[in-house]
């Protein structure tokens, strides 16, 4: 029983880390994107 307990809580933890990361890149890749975007509207590098 504490076994199935501790399997559990493993994965949640496992699933919870990957997801935080999943978000942050999603996040990283937004503000490239707008950085991007910016220069492109500005037509060159600041």
């Amino acid at each position: 029983m504490v076994g199935v307990v501790l399997g559990l809580h493993r994965l949640f933890f496992y699933f919870a880390k990957v997801r935080i990361k999943r978000i942050y890149l999603f996040k990283k890749d937004i503000l490239w994107y707008n950085k991007i975007k910016k220069v492109l509207l500005n037509g060159g590098i600041e």
